[in-house]
């Protein structure tokens, strides 16, 4: 069984990266949300713990990062 990334076209990683330079470029909160939750594997509770904000922020911030960069993934060029 081929890991995630393996079946991924590089195009669409380095589109991907792309998204993501620009968000913490633009919101960099953000940015360190989808960090440590898509990669690092934190929970919610975690990383609203390590950033001293609620949950609730956390989970808005996750749902802003996840509609920013599907709008720039999206976009042509």
């Amino acid at each position: 069984v081929a890991a995630p990334a393996a079946a991924t076209p590089v195009e669409e990683l380095l589109a991907i990266h792309d998204a993501l330079s620009e968000l913490e470029r633009e919101e960099p909160r953000l940015a360190e949300v989808v960090e440590w939750h898509f990669f690092g594997g934190l929970t919610f509770s975690e990383i609203a713990e390590a950033t001293d904000v609620s949950r609730r922020t956390v989970q808005r911030d996750w749902r802003a990062a996840r509609a920013l960069l599907h709008l720039e993934l999206a976009s042509p060029g």
